[in-house]
């Protein structure tokens, strides 16, 4: 039977009754990895061995999975950096962990990809019980949600978490370039310490308001609490990237 109201003049706020979502259930779940993805773009600028970038060189981007580039090499030494920009899989918890299904993870810097995890999980418990789902749960329980930027076994290259208006509030906060910081947060060089603390706040930042911030909001209209456990909070090590 449907759930009796909650008694007038008091108790938690309830969401107002609406229709259902429309959500129809997913094709057959894959067993194996998940298809891969287009190739994106990529980046490649080369630094010296104060991690400066090289004057001259105003850097080379693609969007071709096939390309190459020239440069002529100033005397020194120097290190190429080629940025690429992608989903990731391989080499995640969600490859290594030992999941039966194979399914990337939503990206918790992005509101619509939690927006959408909200429709397909949690509203369909409004669709059984009613808005007020503080009659049947404590809290939610949302287990190793991550960012991604910490492999689970040897890969050939490094990976930093990624969202639509990162560029951009890096942009504001540093008056710096995010693609062509990337080498400095990746590695060491000049003005290695400022970037990541600045792009390690903003992508907290990010994570904060996009993912605890939608599920907590939600979960306080319909009457109950969220909680959960994080991918990587017993070691401090891997607090960031986690």
């Amino acid at each position: 039977p449907p759930p009796t109201p909650p008694p007038a003049g008091g108790g938690r706020p309830v969401a107002q009754t609406t229709s259902p979502p429309s959500y129809s259930p997913a094709s057959p779940l894959p067993s194996s990895r998940p298809p891969p993805t287009p190739f994106a773009s990529a980046r490649v600028r080369p630094y010296d061995a104060e991690g400066r970038p090289e004057a001259g060189f105003e850097g080379w981007r693609t969007n071709s999975p096939v390309a190459s580039f020239t440069w002529n090499v100033p005397p020194g030494k120097w290190k190429i950096f080629a940025v690429t920009e992608d989903w990731t899989y391989e080499g995640t918890h969600a490859e290594c962990k030992g999941m039966k299904v194979k399914f990337r993870y939503p990206n918790p810097l992005r509101k619509d990809a939690i927006a959408r995890y909200l429709e397909v999980n949690h509203e369909q418990y409004v669709r059984h019980l009613g808005n007020d789902l503080g009659r049947y749960f404590v809290s939610t329980f949302t287990d190793e949600p991550s960012i991604m930027s910490n492999w689970w076994r040897p890969m050939p290259y490094l990976t930093l978490p990624s969202a639509p208006g990162l560029a951009e509030a890096y942009r504001k906060r540093t008056g710096r370039d995010l693609l062509d910081d990337i080498p400095l947060i990746s590695a060491d060089g000049a003005n290695s310490a400022e970037c990541r603390i600045a792009f390690w706040d903003i992508a907290g930042q990010m994570t904060a308001d996009a993912f605890f911030g939608t599920i907590s909001d939600w979960c306080r209209v319909h009457g109950f609490r969220s909680g959960g456990h994080l991918m990587g909070e017993e070691t401090f090590n891997f607090h960031a990237s986690h």
